[in-house]
């Protein structure tokens, strides 16, 4: 069928091998295409058996889960979902290097009978089987930039960023592109597991040299520095520039929410307000940026050839609400044109 989930098992267990074989092909239209014991053979295997996507074990003896998976994203790029039975899958550092080497995502190994779990693994599966993969950031991009010097007068008081699936490796690359640049403040929105905030806002800051921290209440907002939404709080801004967190009920299914950032700026900032789309499943973020494109903001949703997942910008493009449709790697050099008033 056309639609199966070809899996290709990495494990250097045969009993986990064989516990992961019998859980997946128990659901409707899932094959395990592939076994393979070793880390230094997830690569060939990939290119031969051409999985939908690759189920990768964290701790392996001669290759581990991360120099594997980056062999993958280097050599035949497929998704890739790591799985962990030895590690704690929500440790800030297992997270974090793994989606540094490329992974989608990281779950914990649920117990054989866990039938709700192993329901939620797969439909992870299919949705990350459905992303748009390459090469895995280079460390070599991420050198040392000097400080931005002071940001000249400028008509855009604040940027918001929107991410979700994929949206880690999409920020990393947008605000590596900015360090060392005069820009205003910026106000991330990343769809997170729970624990996740603190170690993300950590990671991206030493990937990417750029000043993130976690965005407080009440905290004046300034220029060169991104500011992350905390775990379960909408992130947003008052017009006098001051950070707004707020527990209102989920927009979209998410707290915090692209929407409710993008329809903070849009009351906030209006023209004076740049909004961003990233990769990402479902549409939020998409009435967000209805909402400021009709104050008058400029509003840029990530091109479906860059998007490792396509749902949140193509709802925004769906709407006519993006002023631009860029390719990943050409939205930072638009957002300092824009900053600085050029056309």
């Amino acid at each position: 069928m056309s639609d199966a989930l070809r899996v290709l098992i990495v494990n250097d267990s045969a009993t986990v091998r064989a516990s992961l074989r019998i859980a997946l092909e128990a659901h409707p239209g899932v094959s395990v295409v592939g076994e393979v014991a070793d880390g230094a053979l997830a690569a060939s295997a990939t290119r031969s058996l051409r999985p939908s996507i690759v189920l990768m074990d964290v701790v392996m003896p001669k290759m581990n889960g991360y120099e594997a998976t980056r062999a993958i994203m280097a050599e035949a790029p497929t998704p890739v979902v790591m799985i962990s039975a030895v590690e704690d899958a929500s440790q800030d550092d297992v997270i974090l290097r793994a989606l540094g080497a490329g992974a989608l995502s990281i779950v914990t190994l649920p117990e054989a009978n866990a039938k709700t779990r192993w329901a939620g693994i797969v439909q992870l599966l299919r949705n990350m089987a459905q992303a748009n993969v390459g090469a895995a950031p280079s460390s070599s991009a991420r050198s040392d930039r000097p400080s931005p010097v002071p940001l000249p007068s400028s008509r855009i008081a604040a940027i918001g960023l929107v991410a979700s699936a994929g949206g880690p490796q999409a920020l990393a690359s947008v605000l590596s592109a900015l360090a060392g640049r005069a820009m205003p403040p910026i106000l991330l929105v990343q769809h997170m597991a729970a624990g996740f905030a603190g170690g993300f806002g950590t990671w991206l800051a030493t990937e990417t040299r750029y000043a993130v921290r976690t965005a407080r209440p009440g905290e004046q907002l300034a220029p060169n520095t991104a500011y992350l939404a905390p775990e379960d709080r909408h992130l947003g801004a008052s017009p006098d520039g001051v950070i707004v967190l707020s527990d209102a009920p989920p927009t979209s299914n998410f707290r915090p929410s692209g929407d409710f950032l993008l329809h903070s700026l849009a009351r906030s900032f209006g023209r004076s307000a740049i909004g961003v789309v990233l990769t990402g499943m479902g549409s939020d973020g998409a009435r967000g940026a209805s909402a400021l494109h009709d104050a008058g903001g400029t509003v840029i949703a990530e091109s479906k050839e860059s998007a490792i997942i396509d749902g949140m910008p193509a709802a925004v493009r769906a709407r006519g609400a993006a002023n631009r449709v860029l390719a990943l790697g050409a939205i930072p050099d638009y957002l300092v044109s824009v900053t600085r008033g050029e056309p």
